[in-house]
């Protein structure tokens, strides 16, 4: 019989709860990052009698119901988490090995998985295959996952909106509100959000189109405040966070309003939640207030993906996400979201693709980086890919930039900008041995991912933002470009003085 080759091994660092909360909302210490050991990348011979799917995880998904599954509370539409066990919750991942007939090794899936690198999926009927290589792969924990489904039959389903309906929204910035305002608007609706920060305010009113925003927290008398912006009453209320702004709201609604109750963030870990004194006017203005999950609706879902594709692809809907780069941060980036840190859906990219680490690590969110810059840049073009396209692009040029790991030197940064120094051969050369050629699509599509990076780290990073823009800009129309040996600082160069001129 033939022996079947060793599995190649990996490191599994892993997110566990360390204990059950009450009456708060969690904290970083409450979960804690652990070394997993290494694990075989295959599915192992126990799992055989049933089809199993090995994944590596690239993106998981913070949202506001993992609260609930760290509490002992078995009442709940899911099951707690267990102490001492990994943190479960969506992600997107990419199959590594697969007995199941559905899967492949390199499938892009999105489903219920761990906040670790690699997770064993017993239940694979429950994945689903990414098929939309246009957009973004963390994209499909919000827009195109649970969150963008969940306002798309909230709105829909429970609040029967029509044209010209007065709409309010809470938590408008958040992963569900942003959607609902837009969907809102889109349908004819006039569409108020509030928010908890006046950063988020004039988000809701430039990016998203809401008609009118305000934040909650500068108004001193709530019920004032929803009369000042619907005079007439409110139609629809998306109800997000519960408490003193539910109680307000109530006294605005109009006769057969609808509110679609999603979460009430403010109260569900209180250990003495604020109770609702208006709740008398449902009687006389026969208002229908409905909580809802969205596993109820999901003979919607086909019909959700095909509208909010098309929308986000013709520019009817924008989206907004906040993304923590790095299993350690995970926890910090689901914290995050109970106190508002977040802007956006909050997203965790949990690891940069293999291949591209310097050997001392680093730490992008403390702008601190040890170790080769061309390796460097590897890795934070990893952490910003978010499609399978602009995976591919971030290995490449991940190769390239591991391969300059042994030959560093100090870039001067003087003269950044300047088109007279644009193509200096100076700073990091880059010793092309793995890869040559470059796309031209693949440069231009590297600028994007280098300017996300560098507006997100800012100081010598944004420097590196648009690497090879100008050289991709002078061979517009050719097939392939040569990647000369030029520091990637010095093609930045170029490319934020072509940028910013």
């Amino acid at each position: 019989m033939e022996q079947q080759e060793a599995a190649p091994m990996a490191r599994n660092r892993k997110v566990v709860l360390r204990e059950y909360i009450a009456g708060r909302p969690p904290r970083e210490d409450d979960m804690v990052l652990v070394d997993g050991g290494t694990v075989a990348l295959r599915v192992p011979e126990a799992a055989a009698p049933a089809p199993a799917v090995l994944v590596k995880n690239l993106y998981l998904s913070c949202d506001p119901y993992m609260r609930g599954r760290m509490r002992d509370f078995h009442g709940s539409y899911i099951p707690p988490f267990q102490p001492g066990s990994v943190i479960e919750g969506l992600g997107v991942a990419r199959v590594v090995d697969s007995t199941h007939p559905g899967f492949s090794a390199g499938d892009i899936v999105s489903g219920m998985t761990g906040w670790e690198e690699y997770s064993l999926i017993d239940r694979p009927e429950q994945l689903s295959k990414i098929q939309q290589s246009d957009i973004p792969l963390s994209y499909h924990l919000g827009l195109l996952g649970m969150p963008g489904f969940t306002a798309y039959a909230g709105f829909y389903e429970i609040c029967s909106p029509k044209k010209g309906e007065f709409v309010f929204v809470s938590a408008a910035s958040g992963a569900v509100g942003q959607i609902v305002g837009q969907l809102a608007k889109l349908h004819g609706c006039y569409v108020v959000g509030s928010a908890g920060t006046n950063q988020k305010v004039e988000l809701l009113k430039d990016k998203f189109g809401f008609d009118a925003a305000f934040n909650y927290k500068e108004e001193p008398d709530l019920t004032a405040a929803l009369k000042r912006y619907f005079p007439e009453g409110i139609d629809i209320y998306f109800e997000n966070v519960g408490g003193p702004m539910l109680d307000a709201v109530l006294l605005n609604m109009r006769t057969h309003g609808r509110i679609a109750v999603c979460g009430m963030v403010s109260q569900n870990a209180l250990t003495d939640p604020v109770g609702i004194h208006n709740i008398f006017c449902l009687v006389p203005k026969r208002i229908r207030m409905q909580g809802f999950i969205q596993s109820d609706h999901l003979h919607m879902f086909p019909q959700f993906v095909s509208d909010m594709a098309k929308h986000y692809r013709d520019g009817k809907i924008v989206y907004v996400e906040d993304m923590s780069i790095g299993l350690e941060n995970a926890p910090a980036a689901l914290v995050g979201l109970f106190s508002g840190k977040n802007v956006g859906k909050q997203v965790d990219r949990a690891r940069p693709p293999p291949g591209a680490w310097p050997r001392g690590g680093f730490d992008l969110h403390g702008r601190t980086v040890r170790g080769s810059i061309g390796a460097t840049v590897g890795i934070l073009f990893g952490g910003c890919a978010r499609s399978a396209r602009e995976e591919q692009v971030a290995r490449l040029v991940g190769a390239i930039a591991a391969s300059a790991g042994t030959k560093r030197e100090q870039a001067d940064h003087r003269d950044a900008g300047r088109p007279d120094v644009a193509h200096h051969h100076g700073g990091v050369r880059l010793p092309v041995k793995k890869v040559t050629r470059f796309s031209v699509a693949d440069l231009f599509l590297s600028l994007r991912l280098l300017y996300a990076v560098g507006s997100r780290s800012g100081g010598c990073w944004r420097e590196l933002a648009g690497a090879a823009a100008a050289y991709a800009t002078e061979s517009r129309g050719a097939g392939t470009v040569r990647c000369p040996n030029e520091s990637l600082v010095c093609w930045s160069k170029a490319a934020l003085w072509h940028l910013y001129t």
